[in-house]
């Protein structure tokens, strides 16, 4: 077998590269072939199953392949791709497993591109029954840089419960008006009481963009998706 290394817990291919970061930091970088490495992502981000794991080792090398060389997020970083749901969550041998390896050898290699190029080929748990466009999911984005990020139906979420992943479908929160104003607080917008909560704008696919909050002591406005979920503590 490949020669393997072990960081605590865990266990990688390749090599491990340490660099000082501060005075008292290490960052620890995996330098890997990029099969091992899409070995070491597919199971963290599919559910079980051969077709499903052959689209995902396609999705994940184009992500890598994006990151790496169009969006390149990390160069200052000294790595190409992190380890985490920030890009793709990796963990090296630990997360291998033999379906997940026969699906990454059937598509050695493959990519998906769009005009010669690989894509962005952003992807996530459950879209609820229809996908957004990208400046609709990533408010600011040009929807002509990525025509391929289009509005689709996505019939079959709803089956997410029969593989285990029904969290991601359909769920509930409770929040109270205080927690509400005291996230508010912390991002400098103090309204007092919350009084009401009022949807500004909806997008096409019925998603809450924008979220107006009313309080006794004045109104603020959360205008980005990810505003509005750290607000509302919702997934």
């Amino acid at each position: 077998r490949d020669p393997w290394l072990e960081l605590g817990d865990a266990t990688y291919r390749g090599r491990l590269r340490f660099e000082p970061v501060g005075e008292d930091r290490l960052r620890v970088v995996n330098i890997v072939d990029i099969e091992d490495y899409v070995r070491g992502v597919v199971p963290n981000e599919m559910f079980a199953g051969l077709e499903a794991y052959k689209v995902q080792a396609v999705i994940s090398r184009t992500y890598l392949v994006y990151v790496r060389e169009m969006e390149r997020k990390h160069k200052a970083d000294g790595f190409d791709i992190c380890t985490t749901g920030h890009c793709q969550v990796y963990r090296g041998v630990d997360s291998e497993r033999p379906l997940a390896d026969e699906a990454v050898e059937a598509t050695k290699g493959q990519l998906l591109t769009y005009q010669g190029r690989p894509i962005f080929s952003a992807y996530h748990s459950n879209a609820g029954g229809v996908t957004q466009p990208v400046d609709e999911a990533w408010p600011g984005s040009i929807r002509q840089n990525f025509p391929y990020l289009c509005q689709v139906d996505s019939p079959y979420d709803g089956e997410a419960g029969g593989t285990g992943y029904g969290w991601c479908y359909r769920w509930e929160r409770e929040i109270s008006g205080a927690e509400v104003a005291q996230r508010l607080k912390a991002r400098g917008k103090d309204v007092g009481a919350v009084q009401e909560l009022v949807a500004a704008r909806v997008t096409a696919t019925g998603r809450v963009r924008e979220l107006e909050v009313v309080g006794a002591a004045g109104r603020a406005r959360l205008t980005t998706p990810t505003e509005v979920r750290e607000v509302l503590g919702t997934p």
